[in-house]
């Protein structure tokens, strides 16, 4: 009756959850990697790839069991260059698992011959094994590094593109189910319940190979020769805001990211923040001109080089008279940049920040972007008047300050620059009057549909009078500073949305600096950042964080093509810029140097510096635009950036333009053994 009673309770009443049991033992679900899509460049070179890869596991709470676990362990160790006493106690502390891996993605032949020559029991549980994995490598070495990122042990996307678009290119894994025995071995596998994974989708970037190659040498000549801290490159196409190439520097090899420094994982490009310096003029004469508050024809007495804003004093490096408004922005002028932004008032300066896109991240499709430092407009004083003109109270990043000069070139369409290629769609409607009016600036119907649709993500371009989530706005009615008789009244205007927390105070009210970037006063306040947003938000289905292109109009094309063919131009032939002069090429551009704050006197420093240039051709018809910043160059005399950065973005320029095709507007000057020819 007892053993009846028994095997009713068996049968019966304990049916399911022994037969549940058994399962279990019995029956093991493995995983299948999917493979990670490729990234291409825009010609279909090959920039990450993944490879099949054999990964070595063992199996602790079986081999712990075992009588000659250590002449096994030894054997493993010395297979694949471990050290047996570490490798012995990482199985005794993970005693209890049935997984463990001990070298991953091995891609050196002996070693896996060597794992294979082990000799597991005949009998008895598995000991250790291998699985098929995937390996990511990247063709090109450090080449544009820090726009692709790497991937960790695991293949999870870290930094760059394969942060970004891992949704994409990791793919989904799939599995199948294997059937086991007593001992746990593997007696079966049952195909017709397998899943199969869902390999990646590769995704094509803007970047040129080509254009990168040279980006990167003329970044590595200059460090060299400059001995600097830092310098970052970029080439951006001003008509779609494609970027053709895109380089920091230190840099590492995301092949073997074991031996790479800290300072290595920043990507200058887009999360180094400085002030931009003479830079930032031609934003301001645009802005000016555009609004009626200067003309081209006008000009500016420069007090031969001192003048007084009240108890402050501005110089220039030259003692100046009288010079035109173009050679204000050539002789890169502070007094005379000083006026005009008494004349335009801190709020037509601050509107002028703000369009051209200072102070937001530009929504590029990379992780860790700054948005740059720009002090909410009630924060401004009578010192701001003459800081903002000559690029000071303010500080951007280098994507940032191309996109804006890109708006310059390409007729006064702020653009947002982009990495992804494949599949992307054109803007949709006008966001802003071609021809945008002083008195009436309101976005059209359609098109303030699609900019409100992007302020969901982190990466949206902000429509004029829209705020987004991380900024506080303020409405408060702001008087310019008192004018001199006879010019324009700009005061008494209408309110505007700042974009910035208020809470942000970033500069002092005592300082100033000369074009040549020696200090006048005190220097500001140690400058200080805080990210306003997560990580972008992606759509699923969409190649990239912004489906299209997201711009909007800055100022009229008449006033950029002015700008670009008759003043910037000028910067090359006869001002700060003619290192970066080309023969066959008419090349635009500005140069910049600005002083850094000096971390042991809290002043400004006249070792540290930031020199930058911002340049294209052709000037009629812009096809690349480059920007060159060099950090704390350290070897030489006066760091200006005419000096500095202006070489070799002249000859980035030049080559990119051979690489894409584009004619000589003019036959060069021939030398001695020297030709030149223009790729088909």
């Amino acid at each position: 009756m007892v053993l009846g009673g028994r095997l009713v309770q068996l049968q019966w009443f304990s049916r399911q959850r022994f037969t549940e049991q058994v399962e279990d033992q019995s029956i093991s679900w493995e995983e299948i990697a999917a493979r990670p899509g490729d990234i291409l460049d825009r010609e279909g070179r090959v920039l990450a790839t993944s490879i099949a890869a054999k990964s070595f596991f063992v199996v602790p709470s079986q081999l712990t069991r075992q009588p000659k676990q250590w002449e096994l362990v030894q054997a493993i160790a010395e297979a694949v260059g471990q050290d047996a006493d570490q490798l012995q106690a990482r199985i005794a502390t993970h005693g209890k698992k049935h997984f463990l891996w001990v070298s991953r993605r091995i891609t050196d032949d002996d070693v896996i011959a060597k794992l294979y020559a082990l000799e597991s029991p005949k009998k008895g549980p598995q000991l250790f094994g291998f699985r098929d994995e995937f390996l990511r490598q990247y063709p090109q070495g450090h080449f544009a590094a820090h726009v692709l990122g790497g991937r960790d042990l695991d293949g999870v996307g870290r930094g760059g593109i394969e942060q970004t678009m891992n949704a994409k290119l990791a793919g989904k894994p799939g599995y199948r189910r294997l059937m086991l025995d007593s001992r746990l071995r593997v007696i079966e596998v049952q195909t017709d319940l397998n899943r199969p994974p869902q390999h990646g989708q590769s995704v094509t970037l803007t970047l040129d190979t080509i254009i990168q190659m040279h980006v990167e040498e003329e970044l590595d000549r200059a460090m060299e020769k400059w001995r600097a801290k830092h310098a970052a490159a970029i080439v951006l196409d001003p008509k779609t805001g494609e970027v053709l190439a895109m380089a920091s520097r230190p840099t590492y090899d995301p092949n073997d990211l074991t031996h790479v420094s800290i300072e290595a994982w920043k990507n200058q490009a887009i999360a180094a923040i400085w002030e931009p310096g003479s830079t930032f003029k031609p934003m301001i004469v645009g802005w000016g001109l555009e609004h009626g508050l200067i003309r081209r024809d006008e000009s500016f007495h420069c007090e031969n080089g001192l003048y007084r804003m009240g108890r402050r004093e501005l110089h220039d490096h030259h003692k100046y008279g009288v010079l035109s408004l173009t050679d204000v922005l050539v002789k890169s002028s502070n007094i005379g940049m000083a006026k005009i932004g008494q004349r335009l008032g801190n709020e037509e300066l601050f509107q002028a920040a703000v369009t051209f896109g200072f102070g937001r991240c530009t929504g590029i499709e990379l992780p860790g972007e700054l948005s740059g430092m720009l002090a909410p407009l009630k924060k401004w004083t009578s010192y701001s008047t003459g800081s903002i003109p000559i690029g000071q109270e303010i500080a951007v990043t280098p994507i940032q300050l191309i996109t804006a000069h890109g708006a310059l070139a390409n007729g006064g369409t702020l653009i947002s620059p982009h990495l992804v290629r494949a599949h992307r769609t054109q803007p949709l409607g006008r966001p802003w009057a071609e021809k945008p009016n002083r008195g009436e600036r309101t976005a059209d119907a359609d098109s303030l549909l699609q900019q409100i649709a992007f302020q969901t993500g982190a990466a949206s371009r902000r429509v004029r009078g829209f705020a987004s989530p991380g900024f506080s706005e303020s409405n408060e009615e702001e008087q310019s500073p008192a004018l001199s008789q006879g010019e324009p009244d700009v005061g008494q205007r209408r309110s505007r949305n700042s974009v910035v927390p208020e809470d942000r105070t970033l500069f002092d009210d005592r300082f100033d600096l000369t074009d040549d970037g020696r200090t006048e006063h005190e220097s500001p306040l140690e400058l200080r950042y805080e990210p306003l947003s997560e990580e972008p938000i992606f759509v699923d289905g969409a190649d990239s964080p912004l489906a299209a292109p997201v711009v909007s109009t800055t100022i009229s094309g008449d006033v950029c093509h002015w700008l670009v063919e008759s003043v910037m131009t000028e910067v090359i032939k006869r001002g700060t810029g003619k290192k970066a002069r080309l023969d066959d090429y008419t090349v635009f551009g500005k140069t910049g140097t600005a002083q850094k704050r000096d971390p042991q006197t809290g002043k400004y420093s006249n070792r540290l510096h930031v020199s930058s240039f911002v340049g294209g051709a052709p000037a009629a018809n812009p096809r690349v635009l480059v920007l060159v910043m060099v950090d704390e160059p350290a070897s030489g005399g006066e760091h200006f950036g005419g000096d500095i950065a202006a070489p070799p973005a002249r000859e980035i320029i030049h080559k990119s333009l051979r690489q894409l095709g584009v004619a000589p507007e003019q036959q060069p000057q021939k030398t001695a053994g020297t030709t030149f020819r223009v790729p088909r």
